[in-house]
């Protein structure tokens, strides 16, 4: 089977800090980082350059769009990697929004909740 991730969505810091670490070649659409510029995910907020931009993700609701995201730009009914933090208090609730949008385009989406980015491998995101 072909694997390999088309776009990695990590929240947070640390895990967009992680998943730049994992690649230079797969797009990063990364939400909630307080500094992504003195992080060095970005050049700069107008014109983030490299292969990554941010998102500010406010709302369980967008969890769905994340899911869309993932089926437009991958194969259409190939299924969806997802793995969520499962230590986050909204984690569960934001997972289960993702499962309801994924029934409702007819994807399988295959989540992991995990409790460290340790937790996380090559095998796992990128091939």
């Amino acid at each position: 089977m072909e694997r390999g991730a088309n776009v990695l969505v990590p929240a947070g810091s640390s895990a967009s800090a992680a998943a730049k670490r994992y690649t230079s070649k797969v797009p990063i659409a990364f939400l909630n980082v307080g500094n992504p510029v003195g992080i060095g995910l970005v050049d700069s907020l107008s014109r983030p350059g490299r292969s990554a931009t941010e998102f500010s993700d406010a709302v369980a609701d967008l969890s769905g769009k994340w899911v869309e995201l993932a089926r437009d730009v991958g194969r259409p009914h190939a299924p969806i990697e997802c793995i969520w933090y499962s230590g986050w208090p909204d984690g569960q609730n934001r997972l289960k929004a993702s499962e309801r949008v994924a029934q409702s385009l007819g994807v399988k989406l295959r989540a992991r909740g995990i409790s460290s980015v340790a937790e996380i491998n090559d095998d796992d995101v990128i091939q």
